[in-house]
């Protein structure tokens, strides 16, 4: 069954607790008959009007939330959306899934490979996963760029590559260049050079060669950055995490937009 996951949510609310394992006996039993193997249950929760929430884990290791009713007849995939026309879903997303892996997932970003844009004295800091393939990362840039020129914002690049063959070669060249300078250089290139109706940056992929050390570790950087992307699950790129001036860790998956994305920067803190 491939699990039509959705999409995840900055914002957070209070839900119930967790029911009892008597009360979930019959929905876990249908979920797992429902997932036959290709998935498997992190987690149940009490949701609206006496579903069982279920955080699941697909094989390749993105996380969802799905439902079903207490006596195990029915499993829901999607949004549920209330009477206010407030998206539930995202918020149990949010409660039970981001927020359980912002906070580790911050913390092993700092060993990635990344390079830098921005001054240090930016007021606003965050890293950025991207792959140069994606058409909402190239939206993301174009939203943040002006406010790295302007001395608001420091952004650290985290390349990832999955959308395309030519991924790999794209991020590598970012990591090979040398610099943070040389490396925000090609990535202005592969944005300036991006085609929307293709979904392809306009970097020209670096090719392997195993008797190039340096080339070498560029791709095994990349490797490494996508193998992380996988171990937290995110959902797709963009994925942005940054700290707030409390100290507190916020993830936002997808491209906040208009004022979600205004609210998003003045969030951000000023330390790593």
């Amino acid at each position: 069954m491939a699990l039509p996951f959705v999409g995840f949510a900055a914002t957070s609310a209070k839900t119930p607790a967790a029911s009892k394992a008597s009360s979930t006996a019959a929905a876990t039993k249908l979920v797992n008959k429902i997932l036959n193997g290709q998935g498997s249950i992190q987690q149940t929760f009490t949701a609206v009007d006496g579903l069982i929430g279920f955080v699941v884990q697909s094989g390749q290791g993105n996380n969802g939330i799905i439902y079903a009713d207490a006596k195990g007849q029915y499993v829901f995939v999607g949004s549920v959306i209330d009477a206010q026309g407030k998206d539930l879903t995202q918020q149990y997303t949010s409660q039970y899934i981001n927020k359980k892996i912002a906070g580790p997932a911050y913390k092993d970003a700092a060993n990635l490979g990344w390079f830098t844009a921005g001054s240090d004295s930016a007021p606003h800091k965050a890293y950025m996963i991207f792959d140069p393939n994606c058409v909402y990362c190239h939206l993301l840039y174009k939203q943040v760029q002006p406010l790295i020129d302007k001395g608001q914002l420091q952004v650290r690049w985290v390349p990832v590559a999955f959308r395309d063959p030519s991924s790999p070669g794209k991020a590598a060249a970012m990591l090979n260049a040398g610099s943070d300078a040389a490396a925000d250089k090609l990535l202005q290139q592969n944005e300036d050079g991006f085609n929307d109706q293709s979904e392809s940056g306009g970097l020209t992929p670096l090719a392997p060669n195993p008797s190039d050390t340096g080339v070498t570790a560029a791709f095994t950087k990349v490797t490494q950055n996508t193998a992380y992307f996988t171990k937290y699950g995110f959902q797709g790129t963009p994925t942005i995490l940054f700290k707030k001036a409390d100290g507190t860790v916020v993830m936002i998956p997808g491209l906040p937009r208009d004022q979600a994305f205004q609210d998003m920067v003045n969030s951000m803190g000023s330390s790593w």
